[in-house]
């Protein structure tokens, strides 16, 4: 029995919205993919290993490496003592990462 709490439909999320690079957006968009809402220090401790991987590897210009970026999520998660599997932090990391991509003017290549 799956104890997670399903989202009770899925939200219309487009790329091409306005404020679609937020932090709020990101969380709806994981939770819709993945169908589940998450536990509030769940999505904030990865929104700031997120936040703190984006603002040091893309802030400073250098190319990005999604292989590099749901290690140092796992990490830094596990230094916050919140223990979810690897294999959940990447999933959540490529749904991330596949919607940016959709975002006009954002290049992750």
């Amino acid at each position: 029995m799956d104890a997670t709490p399903k989202t009770k439909h899925r939200r219309l999320i487009s790329p091409k919205m306005e404020g679609a690079f937020t932090p709020e957006v990101l969380k709806m968009v994981v939770e819709d993919s993945l169908g589940s809402e998450f536990q509030p220090n769940l999505w904030e401790a990865f929104d700031d290993a997120f936040a703190d991987y984006w603002d040091k590897e893309l802030g400073t210009g250098t190319w990005f490496y999604f292989d590099q970026m749901a290690p140092f999520i796992y990490e830094k998660m596990k230094e916050k003592r919140i223990l979810v599997s690897y294999e959940y932090i990447e999933k959540m990391s490529k749904i991330v990462l596949d919607f940016i991509e959709q975002i006009p003017g954002v290049i992750l290549h």
